[in-house]
This record gives C-alpha cells, sequence and structure tokens, in this order.
C-alpha cells in the first residue's frame, strides 16, 4: 500500500510542476504574444470537454435506466438487476 501511495503522490507532484510551473512559464512565452490566447484557447477547450464527457454519461445513463426500467418492474428478481 505503501508503495502505491508514494508513486502516485509522485505522480501528482511531477504534474503539478509540469503544469503550473513549465508549461506556463517556459512553454507557452515561446509562442511570443500567442502565448496567452494559446493558453485560453487550450482552457476552453478542456472545458468544452469536461462538459461534453459529463453531459453525455449522465444523459446516457439516464436513457439506459430509462429502457431497462420496464424490464426491472416486471421481474421478479431485483438482486439480478443490481448486484444486491
Amino acid at each position: 500500500f505503501r508503495r502505491v501511495l508514494f508513486r502516485s503522490l509522485g505522480i501528482g507532484v511531477v504534474h503539478i510542476v509540469l503544469y503550473l510551473y513549465i508549461v506556463p512559464f517556459v512553454i507557452y512565452p515561446r509562442f511570443g504574444n500567442n502565448g496567452f490566447k494559446f493558453t485560453i484557447a487550450v482552457a476552453i477547450t478542456i472545458s468544452i470537454g469536461i462538459f461534453t464527457s459529463m453531459l453525455t454519461a449522465l444523459v446516457g445513463t439516464y436513457g439506459i435506466y430509462q429502457s431497462l426500467l420496464p424490464k426491472i418492474t416486471t421481474e421478479k428478481n431485483i438482486k439480478k438487476w443490481f448486484g444486491v
């Protein structure tokens, strides 16, 4: 357990240093004045992707549940459906 914890923390620290220091202060300035515009474009793109992913997960799960609901209510063995 300890090994996995230290490895996870190490990976987290590397990502923090990479994305909060190296990328904004070393990589983006190389683009000149377009570095800030590039940062905003990446942030907006990632935000749209996360929003779309969450919306798809919620709507898709709801749709699947609604399509299975008639089968679930007519069957006597509920444990089969929910793994209880």
